[in-house]
This record gives structure tokens, C-alpha cells and sequence, in this order.
């Protein structure tokens, strides 16, 4: 996982786009593309704050694989 914003991501893609030739006529990186771009790569912007913020990853991966285990046992329409 990355933290990256919007507006990093518009200007980045202009760089690149530059780079292939394009000028800022022909590709503008506008919040239009930004949106059908996040869209069609299932990219999503979040603020992660307070305690969710310093959470040890590995902890939860170690918790994701235990619960995982202990689903097993249980039909899915039984769990919420």
C-alpha cells in the first residue's frame, strides 16, 4: 500500500504523458481522468487516522489469517 494523493497522481501522469509525447493540449490530467482512472483500477483515496493509523501490519495480517481459520468451520450465511 502507497500513500499518494490526487493531485501527486495528476501531475505524475502529465510527466509521463509528456515524456511520450503528448503536450498539455492533448492530455491535461484533469479531475476527470483522475476519477475514471481511480475507477478502472479500483484505486481509492482514504485518510487513515487515530488508532487505525498505527496499527502493526504484521498484526494484521496474523489476525486476517486467524480469522480466516476459524470461519472455515461456519457456513457463510451464518456469519455477519
Amino acid at each position: 500500500q502507497i500513500r499518494i494523493s490526487g493531485p501527486i497522481l495528476q501531475e505524475k501522469a502529465r510527466q509521463v504523458a509528456e515524456q511520450l509525447g503528448y503536450t498539455s493540449e492533448t492530455f491535461k490530467g484533469s479531475n476527470g481522468w483522475l476519477e475514471k482512472f481511480r475507477n478502472r483500477h479500483t484505486i481509492s483515496f482514504r485518510t487513515i487516522n487515530g488508532e487505525s493509523a498505527s496499527v502493526d501490519n504484521s498484526t494484521v495480517e496474523e489476525w486476517t489469517q486467524r480469522l480466516s481459520t476459524l470461519l472455515d468451520g461456519f457456513d457463510e450465511n451464518d456469519v455477519c
